[in-house]
């Protein structure tokens, strides 16, 4: 393909479509390229497609809004994307990604992984913003260093620095529950306390393990 098949053909000075051209974008060459640019000249959008991989492309520089629907009924599928082979991607690296609806269903056939570095929250953070969550499974494994839940099913690191010794688990949930409930009598520090009775169970190595564990999840 040279120059000279190339055709580009202008609607006035905001909107052009090319084909045959050997000009190279980000993209590719370009078998055909859809272009317009507002009256200003500050806002681009075009539709390509490109050599090479076949890229099919859709560009433009503001909000892209798609509607359908209008005359479907509410059982229906009004709008679908399919990807046959391959990953389905959608990216929003410098902004939320929001799916908002009556119900939201996400269905894996094998298995399905909610990741973040920092914190994965469910349900409203006020209370009595979400009434209900239900855990559905054969198997539920908790592995975790702290947390309520932790405490609750003898998991956090309180718990496993007295596995082997005598201390009876109930003493441990209480003084793990104490560590959320306010200031311990005596003004004795939550770490003095765990300290006193792990040693009375277990002995001096329980007890300084005890102290050890409850200063650093009270830190």
């Amino acid at each position: 393909m040279n120059q000279e098949s190339r055709e580009i053909k202008t609607f006035g000075p905001q909107f052009l479509i090319e084909t045959g051209t050997n000009r190279v974008g980000h993209a590719g060459k370009s078998v055909y390229f859809i272009g317009g640019v507002t009256k200003k000249g500050d806002v681009k959008n075009n539709i390509s497609f490109h050599e090479g991989k076949g890229l099919a492309r859709y560009y433009t520089e503001k909000e892209f809004q798609v509607e359908c629907g209008i005359k479907c009924a509410e059982s229906e599928n009004s709008y679908r994307t399919i990807v046959h082979k391959g990953n389905y991607c959608v990216n929003a690296d410098k902004g939320e990604i929001r799916l908002k609806g009556k119900t939201i269903i996400i269905e894996a056939a094998d298995e399905l992984h909610l990741l973040a570095t920092n914190k994965i929250q469910i349900g409203y953070p006020e209370p009595g913003g979400t009434k209900e969550i239900l855990l559905n499974a054969d198997i539920v494994h908790c592995e975790t260093k702290g947390g309520n839940i932790g405490d609750l099913l003898k998991k956090s690191s309180l718990f496993a620095s007295f596995a082997g010794s005598f201390v009876p688990g109930a003493s441990i949930a209480s003084a793990a529950a104490g560590m959320f409930g306010g200031a311990t009598p005596g003004g004795l520090s939550l770490g003095s306390l765990a300290k006193t009775a792990a040693t009375a169970y277990g002995g001096p190595v329980a007890g300084i393990a005890a102290e050890a564990a409850v200063n650093e999840l009270t830190s």
